[in-house]
């Protein structure tokens, strides 16, 4: 069952979306409980929503003090957001000019959905290329001042990871240009990505804000948003911000997205529980209406959703709440490549991925190692002594729990939902 503060929380995130005229009345009755639902709005990258709601009910009056510090915050998130937005339309209009394809996924397409578009803030835009333009995009980039988190120049051109980070320090523009829509080297994503194959050659153009972008078809871009969150719950956890996304998302575009499709592709994946658990929480929670979804087997499944909210609630934003969480996705991300069927040796083979990853994956955490190969024990105990380090200035906030022991615990909801 969530926590009081919890319920706060997530009725005020329903407040702040609703556009239909629906009273939404929450109950705050000390500073300490507004101060525990503002900071899991900020960890949940929901603070703007959340604190224009509480801006205009009772509460506001009673702690103007107390929520004039996240106030503030909130307008320089909203302010900073307009501004990136309006850098990133300047690059994205460059790179129509040479010739590339740049389909905007997530990011500036969702943010036009919700009622206030600017409280939607991101970190970073995402663009999926075609693979044959990312040295061209990746050239156009670094003479627009972007800096790559990756070191591009010194990989096997044909191994470029899936997705390579840029960032602009003047501009604060975070963009992530992608070849592929989920991780290759995985296979929970095989039958995944391979539906995303034609996404790029799909793309169809649409309005956004000040401009047109490219972006995924509805079906597609329902479909990327619902195996994004899996990716997540996999990995580290995600946040309810992804799961509104979701839910927008598909009420906007109900009646164009393909859903005889979705249930096929989500059936074939393993995400046909896990997606009906999240309309669920939409359902109870964020006043969704799963029922105008026409989902044909839903009846099949009995939804009961508490335990993945909960779970969503204590990951923050992508699961990165604390460093047990952190790093006990090694022990799930293996559990769901490798799919095996004794839970003790899955335990035990993942426990040793999490320490020891593969190679490639070192190579893309330690730069050096692109180079210097030979560097990869060196690598090892950087990871180790880097943990051990973490754990210790671990936030209060966070619940302490070693990584073994939370990956086993996440490794049994992922079977409650179905994904493993």
């Amino acid at each position: 069952m969530i926590r009081p503060d919890s319920k706060i929380f997530m009725d005020a995130v329903k407040g702040g979306l609703v556009t239909d005229g629906e009273n939404i009345e929450i109950n705050i009755n000390k500073k300490e409980q507004l101060i525990e639902v503002l900071n899991m709005a900020r960890e949940q990258s929901m603070l703007p929503i959340v604190c224009d709601f509480i801006a205009g009910t009772n509460s506001y009056e009673r702690f103007q003090k107390e929520i004039a510090p996240y106030k503030r915050q909130t307008i320089l998130l909203m302010i900073s957001q307009t501004q990136r937005t309006s850098f990133f339309f300047e690059i994205y209009k460059k790179l129509l000019q040479n010739e590339i394809k740049p389909v905007v996924v997530k990011g500036i397409v969702l943010r036009n959905l919700y009622p206030k578009p600017d409280c939607r803030y991101s970190n970073d835009e995402d663009l999926l290329i075609d693979k044959e333009d990312f040295m061209k995009c990746h050239e156009i980039l670094k003479k627009e001042g972007f800096i790559c988190e990756n070191d591009v120049e010194n990989m096997d051109k044909k191994k470029i990871p899936y997705e390579v980070a840029y960032y602009n320090s003047i501009t604060k523009v975070r963009i992530e240009i992608h070849t592929g829509l989920l991780p290759s080297d995985n296979n929970a994503f095989k039958g995944l990505n391979n539906r995303f194959k034609k996404a790029v050659d799909k793309a169809e153009k649409r309005e956004a804000g000040t401009g047109w972008v490219w972006t995924l078809n509805e079906t597609d871009h329902f479909l990327f948003l619902l195996s994004h969150s899996y990716k997540h719950f996999i990995y580290c956890g995600f946040g309810v911000r992804q799961l509104c996304d979701l839910l927008i998302f598909a009420q906007k575009y109900n009646s164009l997205i393909n859903w005889d499709y979705v249930e096929t592709v989500a059936q074939e994946n393993r995400l046909y529980r896990f997606l009906i658990n999240l309309f669920d929480i939409g359902d109870r929670y964020l006043g969704f209406n799963s029922s105008e979804i026409p989902l044909k087997d839903r009846q099949l499944i009995v939804a009961d959703s508490e335990n993945l909210l909960v779970d969503m609630l204590d990951s923050g934003t992508f699961g990165k709440s604390s460093m047990g969480r952190i790093h006990s996705s090694k022990i799930t991300i293996s559990a769901a490549n490798k799919g095996f069927s004794e839970k003790n040796k899955k335990v035990r083979l993942s426990i040793k991925s999490s320490l020891f990853p593969s190679k490639s994956y070192m190579k893309q955490k330690y730069q050096y190692l692109q180079k210097r190969s030979y560097l990869l024990p060196v690598a090892y105990c950087h990871r180790i002594i880097r943990y051990l380090k973490q754990r210790k200035t671990q936030s209060r906030y966070s619940k302490e729990i070693d990584s073994i022991a939370m990956g086993k615990k996440r490794m049994e909801l992922m079977r409650q939902y179905g994904v493993l």
